[in-house]
């Protein structure tokens, strides 16, 4: 790991943000037939103990990793897994993010359609905050990607963990679950990204329903970037998937929920019904 991972002042921001955002988030969930695991590699003795200790008040179990691995979160991942049931559900959920709280209900739901020994699961429409910034995202292979595995008819142990969310389609059919935003990515501090600027500009209020987190607020109305979104998401579906019509089918789901709250804000706006 690089040295900005192990410096104390790090840990101390990340873990603070774990337990005032994602940790309310996952306790939130409509569904708790599940189990959440932190994964972190030993620094030092004083930091290992407020790992510990940010663990317990998260409600969540802890898996020391080998820093040491060839790929140390993989490997952590199997063991936790490695004693699961036939069939088992894993998702990525980074220790910064929000999830929507019917995330897991809804990723339990589209499970039930998958067949195969090994499929991905990607909820579509996400969102992005930054600085107050707020913009709706749909992303085909985000970092929230689930994988459903089924010991016996993959004959070994894979799960999303195995190769970067960008990759999915490269190691297994991807099903879209298509519809209202299931996940938020939080850019703060010195954890940012450019992709903060992508997406459709929405009013902080119309996720305050449906995430926990303090950081959303109104914000002045700018819906930039719109055609833009949708450009690249029609490119995307096209580049990897050459169906025109599960492309029609996928475009209208993923922007209906955008389109519906700029509708419904133009009204408000014009006094109109």
């Amino acid at each position: 790991m690089g040295s900005r991972w192990n410096q104390r002042a790090w840990i101390e921001e990340r873990l603070a943000v774990c337990l005032a955002q994602t940790a309310p988030a996952v306790r939130h969930q409509t569904r708790s037939d599940f189990e959440w695991w932190w994964i972190a590699c030993r620094t030092a003795p004083q930091a290992d103990q407020l790992i510990m200790d940010a663990a317990t008040r998260a409600g969540s179990q802890l898996e020391w990793a080998d820093p040491q691995a060839k790929n140390p979160l993989k490997d952590a991942v199997d063991r936790i897994v490695g004693t699961s049931p036939a069939r088992v559900l894993v998702t990525r959920l980074d220790s910064d993010d929000v999830l929507h709280e019917r995330f897991v209900e809804s990723v339990q739901r589209c499970a039930r359609k998958c067949e195969g020994p090994f499929e991905l699961i990607n909820p579509l429409i996400g969102a992005m905050w930054c600085d107050g910034y707020i913009a709706i995202w749909p992303y085909i292979a985000s970092n929230f990607l689930t994988s459903v595995t089924d010991w016996e008819g993959a004959g070994t142990i894979q799960t999303a963990y195995d190769f970067s969310h960008d990759l999915a389609y490269e190691h297994a059919p991807v099903r879209q679950i298509a519809g209202l935003p299931l996940w938020m990515v939080i850019s703060h501090g010195a954890n940012r990204s450019s992709s903060h600027l992508r997406g459709i500009h929405i009013p902080g209020r119309l996720m305050r329903r449906r995430f926990t987190f303090e950081g959303l607020h109104h914000e002045p109305w700018s819906p930039r970037l719109f055609v833009q979104t949708a450009g690249g998401l029609a490119w995307a579906l096209v580049r990897r998937d050459g169906s025109r019509e599960r492309l029609a089918h996928l475009a209208e789901s993923s922007l209906r929920w955008p389109l519906r709250a700029l509708r419904s804000r133009r009204r408000s706006t014009t006094g109109g019904r």
